[in-house]
C-alpha cells in the first residue's frame, strides 16, 4: 500500500486536513473518501486552501475535488488547519465506486 493511501485513510478517519502537491499544485484538502473507480486509487477531497487549477469558489459546494493518489505528493498532515466540508447532495458522487475509507457522520 502506497504511503499517499496510508495518510489519507489516516486523515479520513480522524477528521484531519492534510496538505498535498498536486499537478504541481500545493494544495489543502479534507478527504471525505478514499477507493477506486476503474481499478484506479481516487480521493474525494474539500479543498479548502492552497492553489488551485480553477480558482477556489465562494460557495463552498464548489471546492471539492476528485483527485488521483497515484498524482498526490508530499502528502503530510496538517493539524493546524481546520477540517472542512460541504453539502455533497447538489451533485452526486462519481469519483469512487469501491470505498476504501470515508467519513462517518
Amino acid at each position: 500500500m502506497s504511503v499517499q493511501r496510508i495518510r489519507i485513510r489516516h486523515a479520513i478517519r480522524r477528521r484531519q486536513p492534510i496538505s498535498a502537491t498536486y499537478l504541481g499544485r500545493r494544495r489543502i484538502l479534507c478527504p471525505h473518501v478514499i477507493g477506486t473507480k476503474n481499478c484506479v486509487w481516487n480521493v474525494l477531497s474539500y479543498q479548502s486552501g492552497g492553489e488551485s487549477g480553477s480558482e477556489l469558489s465562494t460557495k463552498p459546494a464548489g471546492n471539492w475535488r476528485c483527485m488521483r493518489v497515484s498524482e498526490l505528493s508530499r502528502v503530510a498532515s496538517a493539524p493546524h488547519r481546520e477540517w472542512r466540508t460541504a453539502p455533497r447532495d447538489t451533485r452526486p458522487q462519481t469519483c469512487v465506486d469501491v470505498v476504501d475509507t470515508e467519513v462517518t457522520y
